[in-house]
C-alpha cells in the first residue's frame, strides 16, 4: 500500500503529488496516480487497464492497436497496478499469456515493417502499457518509440513517450531532453509542461521547475497538478510566501473533497509554529516558562511570520504588537489569513490555559513602516 506520509520528513503527502511540499523529496509511488490525465482517453489510468485486463483476458492492453491511427498519448506513467500500489495481501499482478502472446505477434509484425512508424508506435504504446504491470517492458517500449525517432525526428507520440518512460525510471536529464523536443514542436502542451517541471524538480532545478509550472497554468489556469506542483517548486526554492499562495490556490482547484481536505493537511503543516507542548501550548525559548515566552514562540517559530519579525512589544501584560516588516497580509489570500488568525487565537487559549489567565489578552499585528494594525486577535 502507499505511504500515506513523506519518508523523509513525515509530512502528509497528497495522493496525486510526486514530490513531498514540506521537504521537496521525491515520495515512493508518488508518480503512479495522476488523474488529470485521465481525463484523456489514451491515457487511461493504469488502475482500470489492469482491471480490464484481470476481468477481459488483457485486452485493454492492446484494445485499439488495429486502428490505422495510433493514439495520440500514452496512458499515464508509472503504475497505480504495480504490487507496491496494491491492497495488502493482495497477490503479485502479471500479464495474461494472452497478452503476452499478442505483444510477441505484434513484435514480429513491427519488425516485418521496418518503415510503418504507425505501427511501431501501436507497438511501443501496447509494449509501455504492459510496462505498466511488469516494469521490464520499458525497455522494450523505449526501444520501439526510438525506432520511430530514427526515421521521425519529430514524431511527437514518440517524443513524449520516451520522455515519460525516462520519467518512469528516474531519469530526469533524459525526461527533461525528450519533453523540450516536444514542447518545441507543440508549445501548448500543459500536461508535458508540468511534466517537464516535475523532471526539474527532481534534477534540484527549482527555478526552472517554477517556471515551467507557471507556463503550464498560463496555458490552462485551472490545471490542479501544475498548480499543486508550483506549491512544491517554490517550497523547494524556499519562497514560503509563493508556496502557501500556490497551494491555497491549488485548493481552490482540487478535484474532490478528499483531495481538497489533503491540501488543506498540507497547508496546516506548513503554517504551524512546530511541535507543540503538553496541553497545545506554543514550545517556549530554552530555560523559559512564562506566558509571554509562549505567546513569542509562536511568532518566532512561523514559517511565514518569523522571518518578518522585527520585535514585539507588550504597552501591557496582556497586549502584544507584533512588528513586521515587508508583511504580505493585504495580499494573502483569505484561507491562508485565517489559517493565522486561528492558529495565534488557539495559541493564547493554550496559554491562558497552562498559567490561569483569566484576562483577555489581545494581539496585534503591526506594518513597522506605516505603524498601521493590519490585523487583531482577542481572546
Amino acid at each position: 500500500m502507499t505511504a500515506r506520509f513523506c519518508e523523509n520528513c513525515g509530512a502528509p503527502r497528497l495522493s496525486d503529488a510526486r514530490f513531498c511540499v514540506e521537504c521537496g523529496e521525491p515520495l515512493a509511488g508518488g508518480a503512479a496516480r495522476q488523474r488529470w490525465v485521465s481525463l484523456r482517453l489514451s491515457r487511461a489510468a493504469p488502475a482500470v487497464i489492469l482491471l480490464t485486463i484481470a476481468a477481459a483476458g488483457g485486452a485493454a492492453v492492446w484494445v485499439g492497436t488495429q486502428s490505422a491511427k495510433p493514439p495520440p498519448m500514452v496512458p499515464p506513467r508509472n503504475a497505480g497496478a504495480r504490487s507496491g500500489d496494491l491492497p495488502e495481501g493482495h497477490p503479485p499482478v502479471t500479464l495474461p499469456d494472452d497478452v503476452r502472446q499478442r505483444i510477441v505477434q505484434m513484435t514480429k509484425d513491427a519488425a516485418a515493417n521496418p518503415d510503418d512508424v504507425t505501427l511501431w508506435n501501436q507497438l511501443g504504446l501496447v509494449q509501455y502499457r504492459a510496462g505498466q504491470i511488469e516494469p521490464k517492458f520499458l525497455g522494450d517500449a523505449a526501444e520501439s518509440f526510438q525506432h520511430v525517432l530514427d526515421r521521425e525526428p519529430n514524431n511527437l507520440d514518440a517524443l513524449q513517450s520516451l520522455g515519460n518512460i525516462a520519467f518512469d525510471r528516474n531519469q530526469s536529464e533524459q525526461a527533461v531532453e525528450y519533453y523540450r523536443r516536444y514542447l518545441a514542436l507543440r508549445p501548448d502542451d500543459a500536461y508535458v509542461r508540468t511534466n517537464l517541471g516535475t523532471m526539474y524538480l527532481a534534477g534540484r532545478k527549482g527555478q526552472e521547475a517554477v517556471e515551467a509550472y507557471e507556463q503550464a497554468l498560463r496555458i490552462d489556469p485551472t490545471f490542479f497538478q501544475a498548480q499543486f506542483s508550483l506549491a512544491v517548486a517554490y517550497r523547494a526554492t524556499g519562497d514560503n510566501e509563493k508556496a502557501l499562495a500556490a497551494l491555497d490556490r491549488a485548493r481552490s482547484l482540487a478535484p474532490d473533497d478528499q483531495t481538497r481536505a489533503q491540501v488543506d493537511t498540507i497547508f496546516e503543516r506548513l503554517t504551524s509554529t512546530g511541535s507543540a507542548a503538553p496541553g497545545g501550548a506554543p514550545p517556549a525559548a530554552a530555560g523559559t516558562s512564562t506566558f509571554r515566552a509562549d505567546v513569542e514562540a509562536v511568532f518566532r517559530s512561523h514559517p511565514i511570520v518569523g522571518p518578518k519579525l522585527e520585535r514585539i512589544d507588550w504597552p501591557d501584560e496582556r497586549t502584544a504588537k507584533v512588528i513586521l516588516h515587508d508583511f504580505p497580509m493585504d495580499a494573502m489570500p483569505e484561507f491562508a489569513k485565517q489559517k493565522l488568525l486561528e492558529r495565534i487565537k488557539t495559541s493564547l487559549e493554550a496559554g491562558k490555559t497552562k498559567y490561569q489567565i483569566a484576562d483577555t489578552v489581545r494581539v496585534e499585528l503591526i506594518d513597522g513602516a506605516s505603524g498601521r494594525m493590519m490585523e487583531s486577535v482577542t481572546n
